[in-house]
């Protein structure tokens, strides 16, 4: 989340810098992000309470997550800020899927990004997103291998953290952009 956060804060500056005003995206269905965002803390609440196990809530909140957000995005495919954001979401909801409904995670990143104090929760499958990954792991390469200080991140997650990066710097259609060039009519 501050992930995210942290890209959204940081292409508002760009934004400011390059252009000197902010302008507000307009986002279609904008209450399906809310409704993902709840659907998983919702599941994740329900896991701590111990009213569902890990291995319940997990799959149950992932999936329905991502297909609230896989919905989102495409309800907004005219915003070319969001085009990185469907496909990230297309990398990491198929191996989300296929490993349960758990995002596979790399132990040795976990160490190298300086979480080595999870690898025991993760082992132990009290982390209700996440699972070891391992040599049986279906679609290894778009889990959360990427290591960075305090994170490990899949591919997927790179591209979803670029599009909120360029939500605040191109919050416009692509009519808009080709508009300004000359070879589309003005929306």
């Amino acid at each position: 989340m501050t992930l995210f956060l942290t890209a959204i804060l940081l292409g508002i500056a760009v934004r400011w810098v390059l252009f000197r005003r902010l302008v507000m995206p307009r986002i279609a269905m904008p209450w399906l992000f809310f409704a993902a965002l709840g659907w998983e803390a919702a599941w994740a609440f329900l896991s701590l309470r111990g009213w569902f196990s890990p291995q319940v809530a997990g799959p149950v909140g992932q999936m329905g997550t991502y297909a609230l957000l896989m919905l989102a995005f495409a309800a907004n495919i005219r915003l070319i800020a969001f085009w990185p954001a469907l496909l990230g979401a297309a990398m990491n909801g198929p191996v989300i899927f296929a490993n349960g409904g758990h995002m596979p995670v790399d132990l040795s990143a976990l160490e190298r990004a300086g979480l080595g104090h999870y690898r025991p929760f993760i082992e132990g499958a009290r982390d209700s997103l996440h699972i070891p990954m391992g040599p049986d792991t279906a679609l290894r390469f778009f889990g959360d291998w990427i290591a960075i200080p305090g994170r490990v991140i899949s591919p997927g997650d790179i591209l979803l953290v670029l599009s909120m990066f360029l939500l605040p710097v191109f919050p416009f259609p692509l009519a808009r952009l080709n508009w300004a060039r000359g070879q589309g009519p003005h929306p």
